[in-house]
């Protein structure tokens, strides 16, 4: 349970490396604990609570390579969240029309990734996007810009973060209400 806590996405290597550090070693010999171990995590993730992913496609090494594993909970979660998506997919939530948000865009001082992203993000209605880009490509300028088109089109943008230094760097970009996603769900 410990590996599905801190990961989403968890190998048997990181169970048995949880179930190690927990295992009390007291009379047993090395080869008892190696046992030990292998054994405990045999049955670790073969519980009900945990799920097959697959091997990892890029594992160099017996252990690098092994199987993936994920959190009923969090597949769980994860499932309800895109199916949430789904259904709110060009619903017209936050939805400004084309030809102004183009022209609001580009004055922005944008490069051309984030001009792009945050017309995907403001004119398709979707009731929840997803913004990826490698640390340093300006997604919080991005979300910064799209806040300011959906600001001046009378949108309320809620800025929510995992975690509160992220939260305040958003609420500068954003010049609007933001908070961890965290302390949002328990408001």
């Amino acid at each position: 349970r410990a590996s599905g806590r801190r990961r989403a996405v968890f190998s048997r290597a990181d169970v048995a490396g949880q179930v190690a550090a927990h295992l009390p070693t007291t009379g047993l010999s090395a080869i008892q604990v190696v046992r030990e171990v292998e054994r405990l995590t045999t049955l670790a993730v073969g519980l009900g609570e945990t799920v097959p992913l697959g091997d990892h496609p890029r594992g160099v090494t017996p252990r690098l390579s092994d199987a993936r594993y994920g959190p009923v909970e969090v597949l769980s979660a994860e499932a309800r969240i895109l199916s949430f998506a789904q259904r709110g997919r060009r619903g017209d939530y936050g939805r400004v029309p084309l030809p102004e948000l183009m022209a609001q865009a580009k004055t922005l001082g944008l490069d051309a990734g984030q001009y792009q992203a945050v017309l995907e993000l403001a004119g398709k209605g979707d009731f929840l996007s997803v913004l990826t880009a490698p640390a340093g490509a300006g997604k919080t300028r991005t979300l910064g810009a799209a806040a300011a088109v959906w600001q001046a089109h009378q949108y309320r943008v809620v800025g929510l973060a995992p975690s509160a230094r992220a939260a305040a760097e958003l609420g500068e970009a954003t010049g609007g209400q933001t908070d961890t996603l965290a302390k949002w769900l328990h408001m």
